[in-house]
């Protein structure tokens, strides 16, 4: 036997807790109809479920948190949709992906049951992502229209002024987050009338479950151009508010990187806050979390509840948009801004720095908060934060808060605030500096000449010291084999931990050098440091390809699709094919194909390979087409 639930909507959802909201809500908490996964009972499950194997390739991903009541557990829930298809996805306990974010392309594999699910595998070959998503909110201006949803059976008690003013607040809110560089407008034609509209929908609301939510969205989406003279599709972001005789004992709910939000329409008017928070996870924001509790660190604004005032992000969320940077240091003694401060005010060079974990090389985030500014303060002020955060969509978990003379430490790693005033805090960072060998890369690796053409790579060092003070300056040799010589432009670089410095390397051949692949050898070295190497690669190559053979010729509507074999080459590597009608070059390409559009006529094509060095190989045999006539193409195979 087993036990079955509705299907989860694919949407990030903050619930209204009794802690958000204390008593408002009360009343609604029985008739709660919760998300759930299907639960099969031990023992009887197995041999009614046919597991299948199956890939899915280039699908789009869908991320939301379905959160309880409390606001202390959330579910990660994750699915893919291709091809109009949705798929859910359940990863093991606790390997799910981290920085995942709605809007991602990505590959997965693993077994679906009768249920639809798709468990995917914790190797990396199970989920992969393609492509990812631009970052949204980094900067600018962005803009946001409001529909209030009217059913049959009700409408939200907030007017469209409410609503506006809810708007303008969170407006206000993201413009002092971000220190100017980024607004939330509601007012997309500048005529100084807010962009909030009633929209009707034909649904019954009364009673209606959690999976109407997007379903009545995307409805009064669609009739708003009709209705109201509104394309939506316009708008960087649509928020809807909900009717309010629906089953529902949420505050809203919004895609993770994604465009439309959901607002419950009981509380649509005075909760600037949770607009906020919403808002702010279709911009790729998670929550602001503490070891042992979601919603932990309340001084946040993606912490805490909703209804309590809205409060600026915390410095990893900050850096994840872009409002601000962060600096890693090793050991020593800082002064640092307030988060709250603006930069005209600011006092002191740096405002976040990070400082990585000796033993995990986990970057731990350090900023200070003051009650600055004009949102609203609650916990305690005048403090350091601490930081984990994984980077991307994924949760930041707050470490520690500390006041003067306290420390946190962990695993040899120890943060102390020392003093502070109202727009800096003094801190100390104390760890054992760890050298650690240098990454070295060079660009181009691999050079290839057939006229023995000097070369010029340029050669990027990155110091990688765990916890370490300072510049380290590094000496940088490379050696010179028979046939070719080379030299520095520097013989030096001072690099700080965490941070990269370029200079380059000039490779001379001799005169006449025999073809070949010549290695420079490249070391890195430091005082008290591994060394780190890498090699350059001198190819002098005076060989030609082989003529590319095979080639044919498709026809179709008066153009002709080339096709022909691969040619070799022995040192460089073919790089690119000619094509040639009439013996007059008309394009190349690095594939074995190319399409042409000559008109009507008769037409000669061969084709050259050449190399990397830029050696042409001879033509390949021609093949004759007639466009416009019921010739057929004829030549070489």
């Amino acid at each position: 036997m087993h036990q079955t639930t509705r299907p989860c909507s694919i949407v990030s959802t903050e619930i209204l807790s009794r802690t958000f909201y204390q008593n408002r809500i009360a009343a609604k908490l029985a008739s709660l109809s919760l998300c759930a996964i299907i639960t099969f009972v031990s023992g009887h499950a197995s041999a009614q479920v046919r597991e299948e194997k199956i890939a899915i390739k280039d699908a789009r991903l869908s991320v939301f948190i379905k959160e309880d009541l409390q606001g202390k557990r959330s579910e990660l829930v994750v699915s893919v949709k291709k091809n109009g298809k949705e798929t859910r996805l359940r990863f093991p306990k606790g390997k799910e992906p981290v920085r995942l974010r709605s809007g991602m392309v990505v590959n997965v594999r693993g077994k679906r049951d009768r249920t639809g699910a798709l468990t995917v595998g914790s190797d990396a070959g199970s989920f992969q992502v393609v492509t990812q998503p631009a970052a949204a909110g980094v900067g600018g201006v962005r803009q946001a229209v409001v529909l209030r949803i009217q059913s049959p059976t009700s409408v939200s008690p907030a007017t469209h002024a409410q609503i506006a003013a809810v708007m303008r607040s969170t407006d206000s809110a993201l413009i002092e987050s971000s220190y100017g560089m980024f607004s939330l407008k509601n007012d997309r034609n500048a005529d100084s009338v807010p962009d909030v509209y009633t929209v009707s929908i034909s649904q019954t609301s009364t009673g209606a479950t959690d999976s109407s939510a997007f379903s009545f969205c995307n409805t009064a989406k669609s009739n708003a151009p009709a209705q109201v003279g509104v394309d939506t599709t316009l708008y960087d972001h649509v928020v809807c508010i909900l009717p309010p005789d629906m089953n529902y004992t949420w505050y809203g709910q919004a895609y993770i990187g994604g465009r439309d939000s959901v607002i419950n329409g009981n509380y649509a008017n005075g909760y600037a806050d949770g607009m906020t928070h919403e808002l702010a996870h279709n911009l790729g924001m998670h929550h602001a979390n503490t070891p042992t509790q979601e919603y932990g660190e309340r001084a946040a604004i993606m912490g805490g509840g909703a209804g309590i005032g809205s409060r600026d992000f915390n410095a990893p969320h900050k850096i994840q948009m872009a409002w601000a940077s962060s600096r890693t240091v090793g050991a020593g003694t800082y002064s640092i801004n307030a988060i709250e401060q603006a930069p005209a005010g600011r006092q002191a060079a740096d405002t976040v720095l990070t400082a990585n974990d000796p033993v995990t090389q986990e970057k731990i985030y350090i900023s200070y908060r003051s009650p600055l500014g004009s949102l609203t303060k609650i916990d305690l002020p005048y403090r350091t934060s601490v930081h984990s955060w994984p980077g991307g969509s994924s949760k930041t978990i707050l470490l520690a808060s500390l006041a003067d003379g306290e420390s946190f430490a962990r695993n040899g790693l120890t943060i102390s605030q020392l003093s502070h005033t109202s727009n800096t805090a003094a801190v100390s960072v104390s760890a054992q500096c760890t050298p650690v060998a240098p990454t070295v890369a060079l660009s181009p690796s691999r050079f290839s000449s057939a006229t023995y053409q000097q070369a010029s790579y340029t050669l990027t060092i990155t110091n990688k010291d765990v916890n370490c003070s300072g510049e380290t300056t590094f000496a940088i040799n490379a050696a010179s084999p028979a046939g070719v010589s080379s030299s520095l432009a520097s013989a030096t670089v001072s690099v700080a931990p965490g941070q990269s410095a370029s200079t380059s390397v000039v490779v001379t051949p001799s005169a006449g050098i025999a073809s070949g692949e010549y290695i420079i050898p490249i070391s890195v070295s430091a005082a008290g440091h591994p060394n780190g190497s890498a090699s350059a690669a001198y190819v002098s190559d005076t060989a030609a390809p082989t003529a590319p053979s095979g080639l044919t010729a498709s026809v179709r509507k008066n153009a002709v699709t080339l096709s022909w074999r691969a040619a070799s080459d022995g040192l460089s590597g073919v790089a690119s094919y000619t094509v040639y009608r009439n013996g007059v070059s008309i394009g190349s390409t690095s594939s074995l194909t190319l399409s042409n559009s000559p008109g009507t006529g008769t037409f000669s094509y061969t084709v050259a390979a050449v190399d990397g060095a830029g050696n042409r190989s001879p033509q390949s045999a021609p093949i004759s087409v007639t466009l416009g006539g019921t010739k057929a193409p004829r030549g070489s195979r």
